[in-house]
């Protein structure tokens, strides 16, 4: 699906901006890690519209 590169792009700027904001509001960088962490699994996990479901 063409889409899904543009949600994976929008994702991932969304992802860079959320990792500038916590590190501006000065948490620690093990904190900030884990947060990025469980955003991308929950992404990688999720499905996209138009995909197929199992």
């Amino acid at each position: 699906m063409p889409n899904v590169r543009v949600y994976q792009q929008s994702f991932a700027a969304a992802i860079g901006l959320a990792e500038q904001v916590m590190s501006t509001l000065g948490m620690s960088t093990e904190l900030i890690e884990g947060h990025i962490s469980a955003m991308r699994r929950r992404l990688d996990s999720s499905r996209f519209p138009g995909s197929s479901s199992s």
